[in-house]
């Protein structure tokens, strides 16, 4: 699946890069699109399937940092790219990482609890396991082989046991690999709250307003500093050095915890970046602001999504659950993009105020239902099981 994201990435960005016309842009853009959703999805599920449990909070942070990069990257690249012909340069260099990931595809490891999925006895599966745990004794690869099927197999019975009025329906909407199908998780009342829990969260990252900075970073920062490239790329810089200090924290720390610090602290920012553009504070304590609201997004907000939703759901639901997410996710992605220019033109200072509001929202709600994930806290202690 990554291998095949990665040819969608090779074709729309070369043909973005050639492209004759506007409309070639687009359509190009648009398989684009299709490989970034696809990535956003294999993604988590196959970082969280091939780390031990001691670094899956870690790893699934490794999204986060690699999408921060991106945009760092991208922000430099602007400064010389930023002409009439550039943006060919730029698009073109889309083609080229993904080129790279499939020259580099053959040191990519197969998911192991796949492997094993399709035959309990694979000798790949454990030669896979030996190689990413670093293992060499044989009882020890046998016992970690033996582990992931165990949780495997738990999965399936504990939600089998939750629905065994239904077992000959929902066994028919289970798509070869086992996985229940997206009208089952919406029917199984035993993942109704890590179910809401995974949506809120996609859809709070999105809702937040992090990518009107991002997308609209030049608008934003017209009057505020003088030359809008500068504050677009201290923005990205914030952005990589935080996502590097999550990396460092999510292995000690709650997700229910981070996520109320996150949406608390970018609340506080939302509203002193209102009252720097009605003028109550100077342009400085703004541009404080929208960076301390990226820093502290980075704690919470953005990696949390991607990791939460394989530690909320057991196998049977992982991949439907987080492509669900997902899907919310880049509908909000695609709303905020889209509506931002008119909040900006209409409401002015208060544009941020609606996004304010929705962080209000998501903390209520990680405070008063969100179960706790994280290192203490495995998937059956986090709301699985529980009916709403």
């Amino acid at each position: 699946a990554a291998l095949v994201t990665a040819g969608l990435f090779v074709m729309g960005g070369t043909a973005q890069s050639l492209a004759p016309d506007m409309l070639s842009v687009g359509l190009s853009r648009f398989v684009v699109g299709i490989a970034s959703g696809a990535a956003s999805t294999v993604g988590p599920v196959y970082l969280r399937e091939i780390s031990p449990p001691s670094l899956s909070g870690a790893m699934g942070t490794v999204m986060q940092l690699s999408i921060t990069l991106g945009i760092l990257v991208a922000d430099l690249l602007a400064f010389p790219w930023a002409t009439a012909d550039g943006w060919r340069r730029l698009f073109g260099f889309t083609a080229m990482l993904a080129g790279a990931q499939l020259v580099l595809s053959p040191l990519m490891a197969e998911s192991p609890r796949w492997l094993l999925m399709r035959d309990r006895d694979s000798k790949e599966a454990r030669a896979v396991v030996a190689k990413i745990r670093g293992l060499q004794d044989e009882e020890e690869i046998e016992n970690a082989a033996q582990e992931i099927l165990k949780e495997t197999e738990e999965d399936g019975q504990e939600s089998a046991e939750g629905n065994n009025q239904n077992e000959h329906d929902l066994r028919a909407e289970r798509n070869d690999n086992g996985n229940a199908g997206i009208s089952e998780l919406f029917r199984d009342r035993s993942v109704r709250l890590p179910l809401i829990t995974a949506l809120l969260v996609s859809t709070a990252q999105q809702l937040c307003g992090i990518n009107a900075v991002f997308y609209y970073s030049s608008m934003f920062f017209d009057g505020i500093v003088s030359n809008p490239l500068v504050g677009t790329t201290a923005v990205g810089t914030v952005n990589v050095l935080f996502t590097l200090v999550a990396l460092c924290i999510m292995g000690k720390c709650g997700r229910k915890t981070l996520i109320m610090v996150s949406s608390s602290g970018m609340f506080a920012c939302c509203i002193v970046i209102v009252m720097s553009l009605r003028g109550f504070f100077p342009n400085i304590v703004a541009l404080a602001a929208v960076n301390l609201y990226v820093a502290v997004f980075n704690l919470g907000l953005g990696p949390i999504p991607f990791l939460i939703v394989p530690e909320l759901f057991g196998h049977k639901y992982v991949a439907t659950a987080v492509s669900v997410s997902l899907f919310a996710n880049w509908m909000c992605n695609f709303t905020v993009g889209m509506t931002f220019p008119y909040m900006h033109k209409y409401m002015g200072a208060y544009s941020f105020l609606p996004y304010a509001g929705v962080l209000m929202a998501t903390f209520l709600f990680a405070w008063g239902w969100m179960p706790e994930t994280g290192p203490t806290r495995d998937r059956r202690n986090s709301g699985e099981g529980t009916n709403l």
